[in-house]
């Protein structure tokens, strides 16, 4: 992920709470999220049939972790046994919605399930590989989020062009996002662009881009990483930085903040990420688009210098550790973090891969494992290489911004048409 300053010093190690407690589901943390992905348990159950255990983990041997969680879904809804719950942790796990697992577990124990060995797993896989220090001050370098809000933000503010606003994430965090409009000759918004924005960025540093997606017609919500622009001041942690956007597909986090903007609910969504925010952004459009999604439908994904898998990567290694890292959970073969490309194999929306031939920080071949990954028809994925760009200085290519205006005319007029 490419930032500011790529060697900052590592932050004091994050401690996570046992996911074994508490067992009584009166957390009010644990509740919401339980009460989070009520609505596509029950969707996965009606339109899922025959789903079993053995349905999931053969999914989840497979890679298959999309599916594998929506039959994890179906099958908590349809029995509620200790065993499935259990289970549904695991395909969370798979997917890299931590805060999901911890929820799943507990609902497990709740049952009477012995969750003391996975969650002993749990914890030191979290703080001895995912939220490493060393890994945390390579991915989210100090200093380089502070958001500064200067005169062209209450300008803009002033002229109703720029809307701020956070949802929750968890009951003690709030994500920031930032609606930047054009109201001049394009109108009401034909689209709006979900933007994750990469490590050493924020909101106010991606203000400037903004009228290159209104020359497309199409809005901009930028959507911070916690500890990012106004967000709560919590320290960035790899562990939820998909699960702190999961509220934008799975409650009506996005409808209002579409609606403080004036936009319309059934405003299509493109979802665009840059960088570190390029596994947000497949998160958010994997689970959007999928069959169970109960909010947003990407109508789109552009990704942009993004990484398609860091196993075996020694880069992101915590130094002087094992490229694998201690034995995952529960038997999964994979945790959902930083790896992108099994949810794509589950995923048919359009896309478009954007990265430069000289990127130094993320090897031009994860762009084309990202492509490769893609279950999208041919014809509707895309992939460029600039010629000597590297991981900073794309967008300053000249044929980058007609290259994301011709996808998005390519996405959206259909809709336009069909009207």
């Amino acid at each position: 992920a490419g930032a500011k300053n790529q060697h900052a010093a590592a932050a004091a190690p994050a401690r996570h709470a046992s996911a074994a407690e508490p067992t009584d589901l009166k957390d009010q943390g644990i509740m919401r999220d339980i009460d989070l992905w009520a609505a596509s348990r029950a969707r996965a159950h009606t339109v899922l049939d025959r789903c079993s255990s053995s349905s999931v983990c053969l999914r989840l041997r497979s890679g298959a972790v999309l599916a594998a969680l929506e039959h994890a879904l179906a099958l908590v809804d349809a029995d509620d046994a200790p065993s499935s719950w259990l289970l549904l942790a695991q395909a969370h796990l798979a997917m890299g919605s931590v805060s999901a697992v911890r929820s799943a577990c507990v609902a497990a124990a709740a049952r009477g399930a012995d969750i003391a060995q996975f969650s002993s797993e749990l914890n030191t896989y979290l703080e001895t590989w995912i939220d490493h220090p060393a890994r945390l001050g390579f991915l989210f370098p100090e200093g380089a989020h502070r958001e500064g809000r200067g005169e062209r933000h209450s300008r803009l503010a002033a002229r109703g062009l720029r809307h701020d606003g956070c949802y929750a994430a968890t009951p003690a965090v709030s994500i920031a996002w930032s609606i930047f409009l054009d109201r001049g000759a394009t109108g009401v918004p034909r689209g709006v662009v979900l933007y994750f924005h990469g490590n050493g960025e924020n909101a106010d540093f991606l203000q400037p881009l903004a009228h290159q997606f209104h020359q497309m017609a199409l809005a901009l919500m930028v959507v911070e990483f916690r500890g990012y622009g106004n967000s709560s001041r919590a320290t960035p942690l790899l562990s939820t930085l998909c699960t702190d956007a999961e509220p934008l597909v799975l409650s009506d986090a996005l409808d209002e903040a579409l609606r403080q903007a004036s936009l319309p609910k059934a405003t299509p969504v493109i979802c665009f990420g840059r960088s570190l925010g390029g596994h947000v952004a497949v998160h958010i459009a994997a689970i959007g688009g999928s069959l169970f999604a109960n909010r947003v439908r990407p109508r789109a994904l552009v990704l942009d210098s993004a990484t398609a898998s860091v196993r075996n990567w020694t880069r992101v290694a915590p130094p002087g550790s094992k490229a694998q890292g201690p034995p995952i959970p529960g038997g999964v073969s994979m945790v959902g973090l930083l790896e992108n490309m099994q949810k794509l194999s589950g995923m048919t929306v359009p896309l478009l891969v954007l990265h430069g031939s000289a990127d130094a920080i993320v090897p031009p071949f994860q762009a084309k494992l990202l492509y490769d990954a893609s279950a999208a028809p041919e014809d509707s994925k895309h992939l460029l290489l600039f010629p000597g760009c590297g991981h900073n200085d794309l967008a300053h290519h000249p044929k980058y911004w007609p290259s994301v205006a011709r996808f998005v005319e390519g996405t959206l007029a259909p809709l336009t048409q069909g009207r």
